[in-house]
Formats: C-alpha cells, structure tokens, sequence
C-alpha cells in the first residue's frame, strides 16, 4: 500500500508545485508590469518638461531672432544663377545667450534656419569647426519640424533617435518649428 501511495504523493508534490512555479510567475510579471508602467510614466513626464521647454523657446521673440541674427550670411548664387549650399557662408554662430534660460538639462540645444543652418547653440560637447558649415535640413528634427510648420496649430515633437554628427552619441530631439508671425523662419530643437 505503502509503495501505491508514495507515487501519489510525488505526483500531488509536482502539481502543487507546477501550480505555485504558474502563480509565482504571473506574481513577477505583474510587479514588472507595475515597475515598468510607472517608469514609462517618468519617462512621458520628463518628456513633456523636454517638450514645454523647446515650445517656450519657440515662443521667444529673442530665440527667434536668431535665425536671422547679424552674422548670417546672405544667400550664395552660383555663376549659373543655381543657389549653392547657404550654411557654406558662415562664419560662426550667433552668441546663444537666448538660449540659455531652456538650456536646463538638455545635452545640446541649438536653433536652425529655414535653410537648416545652425545658427546658435548650447552643448556639453564642442562641436566641430565645420559644424557651422554644414546644413541640417537632412536630420528628421529638422525635416518633420519644416513639414510641421504648414499645420495651422504649433506642435513639439519627440523626433526619432539619431547619431550626433558632432559627439557620435545616440541621441533623440525635442523639436518645434520657429515662426515669425506665420513665416516660417526655422527649428529650436
């Protein structure tokens, strides 16, 4: 009898515990569904004070003119009358001193023109001696916000991440177009 009822045993023991391994598993996935809810929850709050911030910027009169500040260059024309690339012109950028009050944490924050040109910019990193040369207007920050701008109601976006030309680290961007009345004149990002 003794030898029928020891298998029995075994076989309720390996139930049981087939049984408390299931409850235990839906247990973590639900902790980890909970921790992972309210990180996602810090994450779209940190992007929205990202958000708030860009649109500020767009918003101020100052930052706006920098798309058009003193040491922009006029547009180049070619001997055959095609326009040749305008960020070749430049220089340098605008002092960013109207930047500074949105810089807060974000790692780079630069302006753009229509062309896609920088024209003023805050980072933790140095940028390139050519960085002023170079248009932008490929980067989806900068395209989506050019594509945005036709909307009838102002939208900041969180743009795709992307390798930073500059520092070569995987980034994301808070963009907003840049308007001077409903001209279109650039990108704070």
């Amino acid at each position: 009898a003794i030898f029928l009822l020891l298998p029995c045993f075994a076989a309720i023991t390996l139930l049981m515990a087939a049984g408390q391994r299931a409850e235990l598993r839906r247990a973590v996935l639900d902790v980890n569904a909970y921790a992972a809810s309210g990180q996602a929850a810090a994450v779209l709050y940190q992007l929205r004070e990202y958000a708030d911030a860009v649109e500020r910027a767009a918003a101020d009169p100052a930052v706006r003119a920098l798309t058009r500040g003193p040491l922009k260059q006029p547009l180049p024309s070619s001997v055959d009358g095609a326009n040749l690339d305008p960020c070749r012109t430049q220089q340098s950028l605008e002092a960013p001193t109207a930047l500074q009050p949105y810089a807060g944490r974000f790692a780079t924050l630069t302006v753009l023109d229509e062309n896609g040109c920088a024209r003023a910019r805050i980072s933790e990193e140095d940028a390139r001696p050519d960085y002023v040369q170079q248009s932008y207007s490929w980067r989806d920050y900068f395209a989506s916000a050019a594509r945005d701008a036709v909307r009838p109601e102002r939208i900041t976006y969180v743009r795709p991440a992307y390798r930073s030309s500059v520092s070569q680290q995987i980034k994301f961007a808070v963009s907003s177009p840049l308007f001077d009345g409903e001209r279109w004149i650039g990108v704070v990002a």
